[in-house]
C-alpha cells in the first residue's frame, strides 16, 4: 500500500509538473538567483520552502526540486547523503572546493538557525508600526490599528507561529493569542516608546475599574500595558479634542449630530425600591435622549459642508 501511495504521488506530481511546467521553470530561476552556489551549498529542504513561496497554484516536493536541479545544472550539481534519513540531502556546485565548503560554514548564521529565526522575526518586528503614536487613541483608533494588524503579511511572524501551533487557523483563541504575543514583544523590543492595542486597552480597563495608578505601574514594569502617566497624557489629549469640538458655546458636541437640524429629546426618570433587611436603599436613574430626523439628501449635504 505505501508503495502504491508513493506511485500514486509521483503520478500525481508528473501531471502537475507538466501542467505548470513554464511556470516551475521560471520561478525555480528566481529561486537560484537568491542563492549563492558559489560559495555555499544547501539544503533540499530548504530550497523547496523557497520555491514553494513563489508557487501560488500548486507546491512540489523534494523529489520534485532534486530532479529540477538535475535537469538544470546536470553533472555540475552534487548531493551528499546523510546517514540520518529524516535530514534532507544538501546539494552544491561541483567546482566548489572543499576547503570553500568549510569556510562558510565556519562563517556561515545558518549554523546557529535559532539566532536566525529571531534575528528575521525581530527584523519584523522594528519595522512594523501599529500608527498609534500621532493618534488620540480612542475607540476608532483602537480598531484600526487591530484591523492594519490583521491585514498585514508578516511572513516570518505568520510561519513562527503556524508552526508552533497547529491549529491557529482554526482557532479564533489562537489567532487572538498569537497576536497578543506579537504585541508583547514589539512593546519590549522598542523599551516602552510604541504604543500598542492591547497595552493601550489593558491600561484603560484597569483605570476604568480600579482607578489604582500602583497596580498599572506593577503591569507596566512587566511590559503587560503602558504607564500611568501614558494614560494620563491620552485622557489629556480626549479632553482637548473634545474641548475643541465644543467651539465658542463650550458645549460638547457628539460628531453624529448635524448642526443646524432639528433636535429632539426625551427624558424620563427610573426609581424603584429593592427590599432590604433594614428597609433602606433604592436605585434611582435619570436618562436623557437626543436624536434627530434627517433624511438621506439632507445628511449627504450637511457631510460636504463639513
Amino acid at each position: 500500500m505505501l508503495q502504491y501511495k508513493r506511485d500514486l504521488n509521483d503520478a500525481t506530481e508528473d501531471n502537475i509538473s507538466k501542467k505548470h511546467h513554464d511556470f516551475l521553470q521560471e520561478k525555480f530561476i528566481l529561486a537560484i538567483e537568491e542563492l549563492n552556489l558559489k560559495n555555499e551549498g544547501y539544503s533540499v529542504t530548504y530550497f523547496r520552502e523557497l520555491l514553494n513561496s513563489k508557487l501560488t497554484e500548486f507546491q512540489v516536493t523534494n523529489r520534485k526540486v532534486k530532479q529540477t536541479l538535475i535537469a538544470h545544472f546536470g553533472e555540475n550539481i552534487c548531493f551528499t547523503y546523510p546517514r540520518d534519513k529524516n535530514k534532507s540531502q544538501m546539494f552544491f556546485l561541483a567546482e566548489l572546493r572543499s576547503t570553500d565548503i568549510v569556510e562558510s560554514l565556519r562563517s556561515s548564521e545558518m549554523k546557529d538557525p535559532i539566532q536566525v529565526c529571531a534575528k528575521k522575526l525581530k527584523e519584523e518586528c522594528l519595522n512594523f508600526d501599529f500608527n498609534l503614536d500621532d493618534t488620540y487613541c480612542d475607540i476608532d483608533d483602537i480598531n484600526k490599528s487591530s484591523s492594519f494588524y490583521q491585514e498585514s503579511r508578516l511572513d516570518a511572524w505568520e510561519t513562527f507561529f503556524n508552526s508552533l501551533f497547529t491549529t491557529r487557523d482554526n482557532s479564533e483563541n489562537i489567532q487572538r493569542k498569537t497576536c497578543y504575543i506579537f504585541q508583547f514583544i514589539y512593546y519590549m523590543l522598542h523599551n516602552g516608546r510604541k504604543k500598542t492595542p492591547h497595552h493601550i486597552s489593558l491600561a484603560q480597563s484597569i483605570h476604568d475599574k480600579t482607578r489604582s495608578k500602583q497596580l498599572i505601574q506593577i503591569f507596566n514594569r512587566m511590559g503587560i500595558c503602558i504607564s500611568y502617566d501614558k494614560i494620563e497624557r491620552i485622557d489629556n489629549g480626549l479632553t482637548y479634542r473634545t474641548i475643541l469640538r465644543a467651539g465658542e458655546n463650550r458645549v460638547p458636541v457628539p460628531p453624529s449630530i448635524i448642526p443646524n437640524i432639528l433636535i429632539n429629546g426625551a427624558m424620563d426618570n427610573f426609581d424603584h425600591d429593592e427590599n432590604t433587611s433594614s428597609g433602606t436603599g433604592g436605585s434611582h436613574d435619570t436618562i436623557l435622549m437626543l436624536f434627530q430626523n434627517i433624511d438621506d439628501k439632507t445628511k449627504s449635504l450637511c457631510l460636504l459642508k463639513t
